[in-house]
C-alpha cells in the first residue's frame, strides 16, 4: 500500500512535457500492471566495453507483481484519473477498443501457435541430448528461456549440452507451485494452478510469445517494410499526418549500411526503402509503385526479353511481363492496406505500453478520422469492418467494401489493350492464342511455355523459315510498327538468318517489338497506382478508415499465420479449426475471469472492474456524435447511469482469445477479391478480402518426435513424379537453363527435407518450395511470375557480450542491402518445373489438406518458429541469442503491434 501511494505521489510530482495524456496513459499502465497491488521492479544492468563488443549498455528488465490492491486505492485512482485524463479517456479507448476488437476477431494463429507452444515447451523437460542436431535442439532449453526462468524465480535442475543448450531434469515453480520433469507433469501443473500458468506464460506466452520475437520483427519489415512499432512523429496535426502519409507511402528503414557504426546504423539507412527487381518482386506500396514505372521499360522487361531464345518464349515472356504487372498491382495494395493499419495499430499499442508519443497530437490526429461522420452521419464506428466483429452483426454493405478493397479495379485498368497499346490480358494472349505456330501437346500456358524451350520448337520454327510461322504474327500482334519492321525485313530473315540461327531472328523480333510492348503498361501501372493510393492518405476517415484497418489488421495478423506455416482457409477448413479453437476460448475466458478477481485494474480483462467499466463507457458499436474526440466526453458521461447499472455484469468476450462472433457467411469466393488462378473452392477470403488460416486437427495433433523423424529424411517418392516429368522434357533450346532446371529437380528430390543437423530446409526440396512459394510467398495467392532461386537474406550481426554470448535487439532486424551484382538465377515460372510445380508457383498445393507430406510440412513449419521464438532467433535453424529486454506486460496485455525491445 506504501508503495502504491509513493508511486501515485511520484506521478503527479513528476509531470513531463508531454502533459496529461502521458500522466493518464503511463498511470494506466502502472495500474494494469500492478496485478494484485504493488510492484517490484528488478533490474539488471551490465557495463561492457564498448570496443570489444557491445557498444551499448545491456538493460534487462523483469516486472514480478506483488501485494494487494485496497479500496483506498481504488478511490484515490479514480479520482487522479478523473482530474487528469477523462479529457483522454475517450479517444484512448476508442482506438485501443478498436484495435483490440480487430486483433481478437483475425488473430487466426492463436489457437495453433498455443496449442504448439505447450508442445514444444514441454519437450524440453526430461529427455536431454548429447548431439548436435535439430531433434536435440527441440529437446533442450535455450540460454534465453533458462534464465528467463531463473529471474521469475523457478528453480532448473540442468546441466549445459554439446549444443550450448541446456538439458532441463526438471522445473521446479516458486513459492511451491509445483514442479515438472516433462511435458505430462507441466501440463498437470498449469492445469492444476492458475497461478503457476500466469507465472509460466510470463516468462514465455503461449498467447502473445508469438508477436514479441525476432521473426515477427523481421516480417514486418522483410513483407511489408515496417517497423514493429509507432514510428509516427509531428508536434501539429498536420506534421503528424504527413508522417503518416510518408510511411503508408514508403515505409520504415530496413537496411543497414554495413560501414556505418552500429549506433548509428538504423538512422542512417535512408536510401529509397521501397524497390522492385528485375523479377517484378520487392516491397511496395500504391504511391511508392507510380514512382516505378521506368523499372517497367528497362530492368524487368530487359530482364524477361532476354531469357527467350524461340518466338513462342519469347511469347511466353510477353505473357510474364503482364502477369508482373498485374502481381504488382494487386501486391502495392496489401502493403498499403497494412501500413494503413499499422499506423493505427501501433498508436494503440503504445498507449497500452505506456510509452512516449507525440501526446495528443497522435491521439487527436487518429480518434478524429474515426469518429468524422458522412453525410448519412454514420462514421467509422458505424461500419460492417467494426460492428461484424465485434458485435457479430450481418454485414450490410458487402459491395462498397469490395470496392475500395479489392485489386479489381485496378487490374481493369491494366487488362485491356490492342496492337500497340497492349495491355496485360492482351499480352497473355500472345502465348495462349497460338500466335507463333507450335507443336505442343499441352495448351495450356505452362505446356506452351515448356515447349518453348525445345529443341522441336526451334525447328518447327527453322522449318518454316521463322517469318510466316512466328516473327512476322507475333511482331504485328505486340504492334503495327514491329509489325511494318519485320514485314520489311522478310527476305532478310527468310534467306539469311533463320537458315543461320533461330535465334538470331528472335533478337531482331526483340528490337522491333520493344518500343510497343513497354508503351503504355507502365503508364497504366503508374496512373492507377497513383490514382489509387490516395485511399490510403491521412485524408481518408470514418467509415472508409476502418475498412482499410479492418482488412489491414487482417493482412498483418494473416501474413503471421501463413509465417507459422498455416494454410489459407476455405469455408470447410475454417469451420473445423473454429470449432477446436472454441475450447481454447473458453479456457481462457476461465483464465480472465479468474485473473480478474485478483486484477481490479486491469482494463483490458472485461471480467474485472475497470474492465467492465471501460466496456460500459465505451460500449461496441456506440459512435461518437461529433467529428471531433473531444465531443465523445459528452457521450462518454452520460452513459454513466447506464454504466453504473450493468457494472457487474459480465464482459462479451475475453480479450486475447479467438472471437465468439466468427460467421461463415463472411467468406467468400476468391475472384469476387481479384485472387486468379481458379482458386475459389481452396480460397474463400474473408468480407474484406483479407484471407483468413486454419490447421487441421491431424497437424494439430502432431508429435513433435513425429514430425522430425519425417521430416529429416529424404522422401523420393513425392517427387517422383515431377521429377520424371523434368527429366523428359525437351530443352535443347535452351540447354543451360535446362540443365539447371533439370539438376535441381534431382537434388532436391534425392535429399531429406530439412538438414538433420541444423534444421534448415534443404534446397529444391519440395519442403524448400512450400516454405517459398506459400511460407514466404510474394506473389498474390493465385498469380504467377517468375521462378527464382532463394538467395538467404543477410543480417547485420549480433553483437556478443563478455561472456561470449549472442545478445539481440531491434538492430537485429536490419538487412544488409541487396547487391545489384549478385542477382538470383530466374526463368518464367509458367515455363519451369513440372506440371505438379505449376499448383507450387500459383499457391494451389499450399491449400492441399491430405497429403502426409503437407500435414508434416506445416507442423515443422509451426514447430520450428516456436522453437525460434524460444530461442531468441529467427529461425531454429539459427543461431540463439540472448534478447536484450523483456517486458512482460507486453506479453500478457496483447500489445503486439510494438515490440518490447
Amino acid at each position: 500500500m506504501p508503495e502504491n501511494n509513493q508511486q501515485l505521489n511520484n506521478s503527479s510530482a513528476n509531470r513531463d512535457d508531454t502533459g496529461d495524456l502521458s500522466e493518464s496513459q503511463s498511470m494506466l499502465k502502472r495500474l494494469e500492471s500492478s496485478g494484485t497491488g504493488g510492484t517490484t521492479t528488478v533490474t539488471h544492468k551490465e557495463e561492457v566495453e564498448k570496443k570489444t563488443h557491445v557498444d551499448t549498455e545491456t538493460h534487462y528488465t523483469e516486472k514480478v507483481h506483488t501485494g494487494h490492491v485496497s479500496s483506498v486505492l481504488f478511490v484515490c485512482a479514480v479520482f487522479i484519473l478523473a482530474v487528469t485524463g477523462i479529457l483522454f479517456i475517450s479517444p484512448m479507448v476508442l482506438l485501443i477498443n478498436d484495435k483490440e476488437q480487430l486483433t481478437n476477431d483475425l488473430n487466426d494463429g492463436l489457437y495453433a501457435y498455443y496449442t504448439y507452444s505447450n508442445k514444444v515447451l514441454g519437450g524440453q523437460l526430461g529427455a536431454g541430448c548429447g548431439e548436435k542436431t535439430i531433434k536435440c535442439k527441440f529437446q533442450t532449453m535455450s540460454p534465453m528461456l533458462k534464465e528467463r526462468f531463473e529471474r521469475y524465480g523457478f528453480i532448473l535442475t540442468s546441466s549445459q549440452a554439446t549444443n550450448k543448450r541446456y538439458n532441463v531434469s526438471s522445473l521446479i515453480f516458486p513459492n511451491g507451485g509445483g514442479a515438472a520433469v516433462d511435458a505430462t507433469t507441466l501440463n498437470a501443473v498449469r492445469k492444476n494452478n492458475h497461478s503457476a500458468d500466469d507465472l509460466m506464460n510470463k516468462v514465455y506466452s503461449s498467447r502473445t510469445g508469438i508477436y514479441q520475437d525476432r521473426q515477427f520483427f523481421d516480417r514486418l519489415l522483410s513483407k511489408f517494410g515496417i517497423e514493429q512499432d509507432n514510428t509516427l512523429h509531428g508536434d501539429t496535426v498536420e506534421k503528424f499526418d504527413a508522417a503518416f502519409d510518408e510511411r503508408v507511402a514508403h515505409g520504415d528503414p530496413r537496411y543497414n549500411d554495413f560501414s556505418d557504426d552500429v549506433e548509428n546504423a538504423a538512422t542512417n539507412a535512408q536510401d529509397t526503402q521501397d524497390a522492385i527487381d528485375e523479377n517484378g518482386r520487392g516491397i511496395y506500396s500504391l504511391a511508392s509503385l507510380s514512382e516505378m514505372s521506368n523499372s517497367w521499360r528497362t530492368k524487368i522487361y530487359t530482364n524477361l526479353e532476354a531469357k527467350a531464345n524461340t518466338h513462342l518464349s519469347l511469347a511466353c515472356s510477353y505473357a510474364t511481363y503482364g502477369n508482373l504487372a498485374e502481381n504488382a498491382v494487386a501486391r502495392a495494395k496489401v502493403v498499403s492496406t497494412a501500413r494503413y493499419a499499422m499506423n493505427y495499430l501501433a498508436v494503440a499499442d503504445d498507449l497500452k505500453a505506456g510509452s512516449p508519443i507525440d501526446g495528443e497530437i497522435a491521439v487527436e490526429s487518429l480518434a478524429n478520422k474515426l469518429t468524422k461522420a458522412n453525410s448519412n452521419g454514420k462514421n467509422a464506428m458505424d461500419a460492417d469492418t467494426y460492428r461484424v466483429p465485434a458485435l457479430g452483426e450481418s454485414i450490410k454493405d458487402r459491395a462498397t467494401i469490395l470496392t475500395e478493397l479489392t485489386p479489381l479495379l485496378l487490374l481493369g485498368i491494366l487488362k485491356p489493350g490492342a496492337p500497340s497499346v497492349p495491355g496485360t490480358e492482351y499480352l497473355k494472349l500472345a502465348l495462349t492464342s497460338n500466335i507463333v505456330q507450335n507443336g505442343a501437346r499441352d495448351r495450356t500456358a505452362h505446356g506452351l511455355c515448356s515447349e518453348g524451350m525445345s529443341g522441336a520448337q526451334m525447328a518447327t520454327e527453322q522449318s518454316g523459315l521463322c517469318w510466316s510461322p512466328a516473327s512476322m504474327p507475333l511482331a504485328s500482334y505486340i504492334g503495327v510498327a514491329a509489325g511494318g519492321v519485320i514485314g520489311a525485313a522478310k527476305d532478310l530473315i527468310e534467306r539469311i538468318m533463320c537458315p543461320a540461327s533461330v535465334k538470331s531472328v528472335v533478337e531482331l523480333v526483340k528490337a522491333a517489338t520493344r518500343t510497343e510492348a513497354t508503351a503504355t503498361l507502365p503508364e497504366r501501372i503508374r496512373i492507377a497506382a497513383q490514382a489509387e493510393s490516395q485511399r490510403f492518405s491521412a485524408s481518408t476517415t470514418g467509415i472508409q478508415a476502418q475498412n482499410i484497418i479492418f482488412a489491414g489488421t487482417g493482412t498483418l495478423l494473416g501474413d503471421r499465420a501463413q509465417s507459422l506455416g498455416m494454410r489459407p482457409a476455405n469455408i470447410a477448413s475454417m469451420t473445423v479449426y473454429m470449432t477446436q479453437a472454441q475450447l481454447l476460448q473458453e479456457k481462457l475466458e476461465n483464465e480472465e475471469r479468474i485473473a480478474a478477481r485478483s486484477t481490479p485494474w486491469d482494463a483490458t480483462n472485461p471480467y474485472s472492474f475497470v474492465g467492465s467499466v471501460v466496456a460500459k463507457f465505451a460500449p461496441a458499436g456506440t459512435a461518437l456524435p461529433s467529428g471531433s474526440w473531444q465531443g465523445g466526453v459528452s457521450t462518454l458521461l452520460s452513459s454513466l447511469p447506464l454504466a453504473a447499472n450493468g457494472v457487474l455484469q459480465t464482459g462479451v468476450s475475453a480479450l486475447y482469445t479467438q472471437p465468439s462472433h466468427f460467421q461463415v457467411t463472411r467468406m467468400q469466393p476468391a475472384t469476387v477479391c481479384g485472387i486468379q488462378g481458379d482458386l475459389d473452392i481452396e480460397i474463400n477470403p474473408d468480407f474484406a478480402c483479407n484471407i483468413r488460416y486454419s490447421m487441421t486437427p491431424q497437424e494439430l495433433s502432431l508429435d513433435i518426435s513425429e514430425i522430425l523423424d519425417y521430416m529429416t529424411k529424404p522422401h523420393p517418392d513425392n517427387a517422383q513424379k515431377s521429377l520424371s516429368e523434368v527429366n523428359a522434357r525437351d530443352t535443347s533450346a535452351d540447354p543451360e537453363r535446362g540443365e539447371r532446371m533439370k539438376k535441381q529437380a534431382r537434388d532436391g528430390a534425392a535429399a531429406a527435407y530439412v538438414d538433420p543437423a541444423t534444421g534448415k530446409p534443404n534446397k529444391y526440396t519440395e519442403y524448400a518450395k512450400f516454405m517459398q512459394y506459400c511460407v514466404n510467398r510474394q506473389d498474390p495467392w493465385g498469380g504467377i511470375g517468375m521462378a527464382v532461386d532463394e538467395q538467404d537474406p543477410k543480417y547485420a550481426e549480433d553483437p556478443v557480450d563478455e561472456k561470449g554470448r549472442r545478445t539481440s535487439d531491434n538492430r537485429s532486424g536490419l538487412r544488409e542491402k541487396p547487391d545489384d551484382e549478385e542477382k538470383p538465377e530466374s526463368y518464367y515460372a509458367l515455363g519451369w518445373g513440372s506440371t505438379a510445380d505449376q499448383e507450387w508457383y500459383t499457391g494451389k498445393k499450399c491449400m492441399d489438406d491430405s497429403s502426409e507430406m503437407m500435414k508434416y510440412f506445416r507442423g515443422y513449419t509451426m514447430a520450428c518458429a516456436v522453437l525460434a521464438s524460444m530461442s531468441g532467433s529467427r529461425q531454429c535453424w539459427d543461431e540463439d541469442t540472448i534478447p536484450n529486454s523483456h517486458d512482460d506486460f507486453y506479453t500478457t496485455n496483447n500489445i503486439i503491434f510494438k515490440a518490447s525491445s
